[in-house]
């Protein structure tokens, strides 16, 4: 099922599925910001990554001397998010874990992630909670897909990404492999 927010400026449609970003489509000139699927060539549009970016060596890890098979970008994408809450402007998901998802992910969690329109930007925002008190690893991230270029006479190389600040992450690789 796909949610829409909207304002004067942006329609935005969410797939339930994944919780991913179906449509960024501009009320003011009809463009489609997002990427759409095409199956020629990829059909994600905006997966969300969770509880791993990338990939565990051989799609297999150790934790507590037990191995776990664990597809690359964990299973956010392929699973099916609950509506938390909708209205004019935003919605919110929530992916909770399941017999199934500890079977591959041994942490019992609350996933949410938030789209909100704020004039012409649209906020995505992920919170993880863990449900135990033992540590639990993981990563979490977007994977959108814009349309590039967007308007014709345009080149890829007009475009950039640009960071209103100096970004760092930190990583902690502490998970064994196989």
């Amino acid at each position: 099922m796909t949610h829409t927010i909207e304002n004067d400026v942006l329609t935005v449609k969410i797939n339930e599925f994944g919780a991913e970003l179906y449509s960024i489509t501009s009320k003011i000139d009809g463009t489609e910001f997002l990427w759409n699927g095409d199956e020629r060539f990829w059909t994600g549009r905006a997966p969300i990554l969770f509880p791993i970016v990338g990939k565990v060596k051989d799609g297999v890890y150790i934790h507590e001397d037990k191995s776990y098979k664990l597809d690359g970008h964990g299973f956010a994408r392929r699973s099916a998010f609950e509506l938390v809450k909708n209205d004019k402007t935003s919605a919110a998901f929530r992916l909770g874990y399941s017999e199934s998802t500890i079977k591959t992910y041994p942490f019992k969690f609350n996933f949410k992630t938030r789209f909100s329109l704020e004039d012409n930007i649209l906020k995505t925002t992920y919170a993880v909670e863990n449900l135990e008190v033992s540590e639990m690893y993981f990563s979490v991230g977007g994977h959108p897909a814009f349309n590039c270029p967007i308007r014709k006479g345009e080149e890829f190389t007009d475009y950039y990404i640009e960071f209103s600040e100096n970004e760092t992450v930190e990583r902690e690789l502490s998970m064994k492999s196989v």
